[in-house]
């Protein structure tokens, strides 16, 4: 259990718990009852998050979840057991989420700019765990309908074990996958070394609030920052493909430059680091990135309200604190 919070807010499945909530409190009470407080609890919830202003990184399985409940939620409010028979929420859930998966995974993109219009960023996290989700759940459906063609007429406890107790295993099981994946990749990425790049101008540097899901989220720091590949081998060109897709349309008449490595400690007890490469990019006017998500600031205003900003910004501070001064001299 311990293990499973610290990847808490990394593992996407666990959006999946109202409906195994749901799933297992309907082997116990009737149906109709338990989806209508299921679905009304993750609407809350749901409203509750988004009141938060640190919530930018949405969990696309829990807002699908949520949709199934509450459909389902709709069509057995209004058509009682005609549409939805007793027992068969659970499964009806699942093809529910299916039914959502699939769009998202044909369309990954058309879902990110819809949110983008929202300011929210949808993580690959999420696609990753829908990609677990969608796998299992379609291998349970497939086997369920090959039992039921293969061995029809089924009895009554065979029928009840098919469609209320194998669905919400199958999402714990999506969720134990996905935390086993999370934790590879999590360890995978430590060893990944991460490009940073700092736009600055007129001695000063260019900040954004911090969008990730950290403990220093909503902290200034630099606007971009990714992680090195391990196909990435030419590092300059990385860095100006970078550059390229946060800018846009801007243009720019230097790349970034290489500038400083450096390591950052990612435990207390100092064990780990990982390596930091940090690139500036040298813009002639502070009016090309006048979009309103940031602002320039020197490095005396860092060092002065340090507080407000990330804890690798202040360690790099130095550095570019010499960098910005250089290069406004060589203007």
């Amino acid at each position: 259990m311990k293990l499973l919070l610290k990847y808490n807010t990394l593992i996407m499945a666990i959006g999946l718990i109202p409906a195994i909530v749901c799933m297992i409190l309907c082997i116990f009470f009737p149906d109709a009852k338990v989806l209508y407080i299921c679905s009304l609890v993750s609407i809350m919830y749901i409203l509750y998050k988004l009141a938060r202003p640190s919530v930018h990184l949405p969990n696309l399985i829990l807002l699908h979840v949520t949709l199934a409940l509450a459909i389902t939620s709709l069509i057995k409010g209004i058509s009682s057991d005609m549409l939805i028979p007793d027992r068969t929420v659970p499964i009806t859930l699942e093809i529910l989420m299916l039914c959502f998966s699939l769009p998202y995974l044909i369309a990954p993109h058309s879902y990110s700019r819809l949110f983008s219009k929202f300011h929210y960023e949808i993580p690959i996290l999420n696609f990753w765990a829908t990609q677990v989700i969608t796998v299992l759940s379609v291998i349970h459906l497939f086997a369920l309908c090959l039992i039921y063609l293969l061995f029809h007429p089924l009895s009554h406890n065979t029928l009840y074990v098919m469609t209320h107790i194998t669905p919400p295993l199958v999402y714990i099981l999506c969720i134990i996958v996905n935390y086993a994946f999370i934790k590879t990749i999590s360890q995978t990425y430590k060893k990944i070394p991460i490009l940073r790049i700092a736009p600055i101008c007129n001695g000063k540097i260019y900040v954004v609030p911090r969008n990730t899901q950290d403990k220093e989220y909503g902290k200034l720091d630099l606007p971009m920052e990714d992680y090195i590949y391990p196909n990435e081998t030419d590092i300059d060109k990385y860095a100006g493909k970078i550059a390229s897709q946060y800018l846009g349309n801007i243009s720019y008449s230097s790349e970034p430059r290489f500038s400083l490595k450096h390591l950052m400690q990612t435990d207390k007890n100092n064990e780990s680091k990982k390596t930091i490469i940090l690139y500036v990019l040298p813009l002639t006017n502070e009016n090309q990135l006048s979009n309103g998500k940031g602002k320039f600031v020197t490095p005396e205003e860092i060092e002065k309200n340090s507080s407000l900003y990330s804890s690798l910004l202040r360690e790099e501070i130095d550095h570019l604190d010499m960098v910005t001064q250089i290069w406004k001299e060589f203007k």
